[in-house]
Parts: C-alpha cells; structure tokens; sequence
C-alpha cells in the first residue's frame, strides 16, 4: 500500500499529558501541584468556569476522562456548550481536551 492510501484515512490524535487522562490522575496531580488548572468554557457566551474535581469523580468515577467530554452551560440563558480545558500554570495559555475533529 503506498503513503498516499495510508494518509487519506488516517486519523491524527493528540498524545495527553498523564495527569489529564482521568479525573483520578487529575485529583492527585493538582493535589501535588496547586498551579495545575482546569475549567469548562462555554463556546457561546466565552465563559470560564471552574471545574469541580471532587464532584465529577463522585459522579463519574476515578476513571472517567474529560477528553473529547461536553457539558452545558451554566449561564443563565445561554443554552451554548463547554469543552474542557487544562494548563500547567497561571501564565500557561489553557489547552482544549478534545480528539481529532471533535
């Protein structure tokens, strides 16, 4: 099969940092180091908010992912929805968790 077959299917996926994998590896990591963030932003109203990692992990389980995950808004009046988003510091530009096309 030559290169050009191969490609035209291929799908690219982003290779995570081991702390975003699962809620687990987020609670411990950012309990290690406080500079770790996360949030949802809403890609309607560009609102910002914070994620509550204790509460997804008693909803969801240690092993549930954000990755490719959205939410709704909690805006009043916006029915828009959020992606979840990572940085490794205060200066760090967030990262949105999602895979391929998504």
């Amino acid at each position: 099969m030559d290169m050009a077959k191969r490609r035209q299917g291929a799908e690219i996926y982003r290779i995570w940092p081991a702390w975003v994998r699962s809620l687990g590896a987020m609670q411990k990591a950012m309990a290690e180091n406080p500079s770790l963030r996360v949030q949802a932003m809403c890609g309607t109203c560009n609102t910002a908010f914070r994620v509550d990692i204790e509460a997804m992990i008693w909803r969801f389980g240690r092993d549930f992912s954000l990755i490719g995950q959205h939410g709704k808004c909690r805006r009043v009046k916006c029915d828009g929805r959020t992606v979840f988003q990572y940085s490794t510091g205060p200066t760090t530009p967030f990262q949105t968790m999602t895979n391929g096309g998504s």
